[in-house]
């Protein structure tokens, strides 16, 4: 117990480098994204932007957004890898049939 600590002793919305989940509270979509700066900021802009799916899901079926409890699901201090795991995320998760409407920043690809 005193060798690993398995919670963060950061508040989730003053991460930074992270992929996080948003859901809507009145249905099943929800959003996939990545944030360098802090997510509290990064949910502030979400909230507010007409060009964000979040905002216009919002808009357009009167629902109600989590954007006071995004799910952080992964983190990097290396860009590229947080851009492979926001790709990787938005395909395990099917995010491009909900909200997303993209397949990531960035194109996997297999030789």
């Amino acid at each position: 117990n005193r060798l690993c600590k398995l919670k963060s002793s950061y508040p989730r919305l003053t991460c930074s480098n992270v992929i996080y989940k948003v859901n809507c509270k009145d249905c099943s979509d929800f959003y996939v994204g990545l944030t360098t700066r802090r997510l509290d900021q990064r949910m502030k802009e979400h909230a507010s932007s007409d060009s964000s799916a979040l905002f216009k899901h919002q808009l357009e079926t009167g629902h109600s957004i989590g954007f006071d409890l995004p799910d952080v699901l992964a983190s990097d201090v290396c860009k590229t890898r947080l851009f492979i795991k926001e790709s990787l995320k938005i395909l395990e998760l099917k995010a491009f049939k909900s909200l997303n409407g993209n397949q990531g920043s960035f194109e996997l690809k297999l030789w």
